[in-house]
């Protein structure tokens, strides 16, 4: 049931942000077919129009990348270490771990913080 809310809401992102797209390149004249976004997120289910903080961009082959305040592409996020949740990888078990700096305790759960992903929405031309 959860998922189907979740599917609806999505569509419903789409959809608006389809009409929402097309006004403002009528209004601001921005060039139609530049990408929008809307964020997700993985473990709560969560979106939302609003970029909730350093949210990665992720291309065509599910690779993750950062840009920087003067626009370079990095691999890795520049701000992580200052986040209270950090991602790490277990070389025993070949897999992410969690670690909190606030409680020093580690999780293999990803924690809500670092489960928001930036959902690109193209823009059709008419």
């Amino acid at each position: 049931m959860r998922q189907l809310i979740v599917s609806i809401i999505v569509l419903v992102l789409v959809l608006y942000s389809s009409i929402s797209a097309q006004a403002a390149t009528e209004a601001d004249g921005r060039t139609q077919g530049a990408p929008e976004y809307y964020f997700w997120n993985e473990v709560t289910g969560d979106v939302q129009w609003e970029d909730p903080g350093d949210v990665p961009y992720e291309t065509s082959s599910g690779s993750l990348y950062w840009v920087a305040e003067d626009g370079t592409v990095r691999d890795q996020d520049e701000k992580s270490l200052q986040y209270v949740w950090l991602e790490g990888w277990s070389e025993d078990y070949q897999r992410p771990f969690f670690y909190n700096q606030e409680s020093k305790q580690s999780s293999w759960d990803r924690p809500p913080d670092l489960a928001w992903r930036r959902i690109a929405i193209e823009t059709q031309q008419s």
